[in-house]
């Protein structure tokens, strides 16, 4: 039997691409994570978000971030890849050079298809949203719910729904396939650092996805 294509998942944060989608990553070992803003300011800088996480400057906060990160694909079998833009909070990524950025990692993995954040809330995840939108790949895309964002912040969710749709776009909602939820809390537990901030409650309901298609 021919080996399937992986899957490419489009993460803003080095936790997003678990939190929100991380009970399919594990019904689909293989997967490839993207993260787009994995990069380390230099020199290094303190950030409120940082601070509050127990980290004393920004280089300490990458180096285990980007271990925690690690730790939790391999929990869900995907492979880990930490792109250099920053984020948001050192210095906004502008959204073409994103957009690139995913052109080539599309063009080296040749994935079945790509899994990209809805773009709730967060600035950064809007921004990464809209790089996935704007690299008009050649394949099918797909859209997940920010969690916990659009459990405590339906009505952006539903905000961002339309506002993709305002672009001439149509999403229809769908299933892409699901995994283990013990496979997910065991990734999710990976990430300390960031757990701290949330209630896991919010990350554990059912995950969702919308197909992206161009209304001609």
């Amino acid at each position: 039997m021919d080996r399937m294509n992986p899957v490419l998942v489009v993460s803003p944060h080095l936790d997003d691409a678990v939190i929100s989608a991380g009970q399919f990553l594990a019904g689909r070992p293989g997967a490839v994570v993207v993260t787009m803003l994995a990069g380390a300011p230099n020199p290094p800088v303190i950030r409120e978000w940082d601070n509050m996480s127990g980290f004393a400057t920004s280089q300490e906060a990458l180096r285990a971030r980007w271990a925690e990160d690690e730790r939790a694909l391999a929990v869900v079998k995907a492979t880990a890849v930490h792109l250099g833009f920053l984020d948001g909070q050192y210095e906004p990524a502008a959204r073409a050079d994103l957009a690139n950025a995913l052109v080539e990692q599309v063009e080296h993995f040749q994935p079945e298809f790509v899994v990209g954040p809805l773009g709730v809330h967060h600035p950064d995840h809007e921004r990464v949203r809209d790089a996935v939108l704007a690299a008009n790949l050649d394949m099918p895309v797909w859209l997940y719910a920010d969690l916990p964002y659009s459990v405590d912040r339906p009505q952006e969710a539903e905000a961002a729904l339309e506002a993709i749709e305002s672009r001439g776009y149509a999403l229809e909602l769908g299933l892409i396939g699901t995994g283990p939820l013990g496979a997910k809390i065991e990734a999710l537990g990976c990430y300390p650092s960031q757990m701290q901030h949330h209630s896991i409650n919010t990350m554990i309901g059912a995950e969702r996805f919308w197909r992206v298609n161009r209304v001609s």
